[in-house]
């Protein structure tokens, strides 16, 4: 009997706190993170490759410098396999309208950064748990 893989997050976000406190919120219940602070490959990673296993879901900064996050979730959801992985698009800044942004893509939501990790952690879990069922 071979036992399930932990879920992977993947985290795209500059913000070198938010990316610990997240991660730490999620590793204590599971799931195993990996971080970036730029988009730019984010497709790539998000497709998988064969020797690289897909996140689960990713979480993705809004505002992040050079390709923001709006622009790389509509990347994603131009690449078949990438659009397949649920996507939480995450921004601090009111002035960002993620939001709207997320009808880009079939599997994004939004969230605002609020400073409720365990709450985020459990969003972003139940996200995971999808994919593993599909």
């Amino acid at each position: 009997m071979t036992q399930a893989l932990p879920p992977l997050v993947l985290i795209v976000d500059d913000d070198p706190d938010f990316v610990h406190l997240l991660a730490a919120a999620l590793a204590l219940k599971g799931a195993v993170t990996e971080s970036t602070t730029s988009a730019f490959g984010l497709v790539n990673r998000a497709a998988g490759s064969a020797s690289q296993r897909r996140p689960d879901v990713v979480v993705l900064d809004c505002g992040l410098p050079a390709l923001s996050g709006t622009s790389a979730l509509s990347l994603l959801a131009k690449n078949a396999k990438a659009a397949e992985i649920p996507v939480l698009l995450v921004s601090a800044s009111p002035v960002v309208d993620c939001e709207a942004s997320t009808s880009s893509h079939p599997r994004a939501r939004f969230w605002a950064k609020d400073g409720h990790f365990n709450a985020l952690a459990e969003t972003v879990l139940a996200q995971a748990r999808r994919t593993h069922d599909e």
